[in-house]
């Protein structure tokens, strides 16, 4: 009988040994599939909104009368004229197409100046000239800068107040009036480590960033 017993306690043992090892095992391998879960979203939403901010300034610069850069603050901000006439097919008071306002005696289009498209830089919740990673688009309907007033919601926040375009590096904007032309540049630092409190931005916050340098040159269609 105290064989039994004795036999009964060593397999009880060995279920729980093997019990605990199984949970423990399936802990740690959770808590992997976790963070590389969360690193893996991290870097699509970082190749997602830088992708979103060059193709934003692409429909914007391509299209323009102009483009400068401003200083307000601590920040630089890309300002482009636009022409006066298009359309504007998902009612957010930007239009997505342009019209010109006539053609000259040789058959050159001409446009009219209308809003100013802006993107700027700056913390969350927005503050105007204060220097952070989220960026916002803003119009105004003269060359006189913006005010937070301006700042374009529907296209600025993914919710709410929550901004949809956090960029951990650098943009930088460098225009030719020569060609036309602005050339846009977008270097993320891999030194910088995802910002958990950004909508997206999740996983082991001791990861760096995957490190991407865009380049574009953008010609302004409406010229001067």
């Amino acid at each position: 009988m105290a064989s039994k017993r004795g036999a009964s306690l060593i397999e009880l043992m060995f279920t729980l040994s093997l019990t605990v090892m199984v949970m423990a095992t399936t802990v740690t391998l959770f808590a992997f599939v976790a963070i590389r879960t969360g690193d893996s979203v991290t870097k699509y939403n970082t190749y997602q909104q830088t992708k979103d901010l060059m193709s934003a300034i692409s429909d914007v610069a391509s299209n323009a009368i102009s483009c400068t850069n401003v200083t307000i603050g601590s920040v630089t901000a890309l300002k482009c004229a636009m022409p006066n006439a298009g359309s504007d097919r998902d009612n957010d008071g930007i239009y997505e197409s342009y019209n010109p306002a006539g053609i000259y005696k040789t058959l050159k289009e001409y446009y009219n100046p209308g809003k100013r498209i802006w993107f700027i830089p700056s913390t969350s919740p927005f503050s105007l000239g204060t220097s952070g990673k989220f960026w916002y688009r803003a119009y105004r309907s003269d060359d006189s800068n913006i005010v937070a007033d301006n700042v374009d919601a529907k296209w600025s926040y993914a919710t709410g107040t929550t901004p949809r375009i956090y960029i951990p590096g650098t943009v930088t904007f460098a225009h030719t009036t020569s060609t036309l032309s602005t050339l846009v540049q977008i270097n993320l630092d891999p030194t910088i480590n995802p910002n958990g409190a950004v909508k997206g931005f999740s996983g082991n916050l001791g990861n760096p960033i995957p490190a991407i340098s865009l380049s574009r040159r953008f010609f302004w269609r409406a010229g001067f």
